[in-house]
């Protein structure tokens, strides 16, 4: 497969896309704004959609490769001929920040030195232990029921947003602790995205009463991703 090679501004579009809330990004809220060519570019890539433009801009989402390739490229080069690179950064830092509150992860467990993992001749031999909760069967079920709830309330589409308000109305015989960590642990599986309500008037009180805590952040809607 040919290897996907972008100018170092066309990757920090990408880097600054990652961590905008929602699937969907108008050109004229991206920083930095992409040119016609960094769009021809990104779409010739599969890193981008492009639709057609509307009275609020032209709209420009993300693919699913555009992740895995971000995976991949981590320490590519960036241009440093925009201001944009701040923002990106402190949005970068605050999902850095949820998912270490999250999953109770030092810093430094991160960005200290990293040792090899062993090989599986050098892996010491272990007890056996009980499975994983999301290897349950009983887990296994309720994440397939929040699922299809949240199918059916999307219309049978993938990466479309489900209010969490309407999946727990969906589900009520779920309680919000079981529901709470199978949510959580489908999106560690990559299954689903938790987000937040970008708009603030768009957050009312059933919105706020149905968050998920993510940390210290609420998470207001629910992305079915595959």
């Amino acid at each position: 497969m040919t290897k996907t090679t972008l100018s170092p501004r066309q990757t920090l579009i990408v880097w600054g896309l990652l961590v905008r809330d929602g699937g969907v990004q108008f050109q004229k809220d991206i920083r930095p704004e992409p040119s016609p060519a960094d769009r021809r570019a990104l779409e010739a890539a599969r890193l981008i959609t492009v639709g057609k433009r509307t009275r609020q801009g032209i709209p420009i989402a993300l693919t699913d490769h555009a992740w895995s390739w971000a995976a991949d490229n981590l320490g590519t080069a960036l241009t440093i001929n925009t201001n944009a690179g701040t923002a990106i950064l402190q949005g970068w830092l605050t999902r850095l920040d949820a998912y270490m509150r999250a999953q109770n992860v030092a810093l430094a467990d991160i960005l200290g030195p990293q040792r090899p993992r062993r090989s599986d001749d050098e892996t010491p031999a272990e007890t056996p232990s009980a499975p994983p909760p999301s290897a349950r069967p009983a887990d296994q079920a309720s994440r397939a029921r929040i699922r299809a709830a949240c199918l059916d309330l999307a219309g049978g589409a993938l990466n479309t947003r489900v209010l969490l308000r309407d999946l727990r109305a969906k589900l009520p015989d779920i309680d919000r602790a079981t529901l709470d960590a199978a949510l959580k642990r489908m999106e560690q599986d990559d299954e689903v995205s938790l987000m937040p309500l970008d708009n603030r008037i768009e957050i009312g009180e059933a919105d706020r009463a149905a968050a998920l805590h993510v940390g210290r952040e609420p998470r207001h809607i629910v992305w079915v991703v595959r």
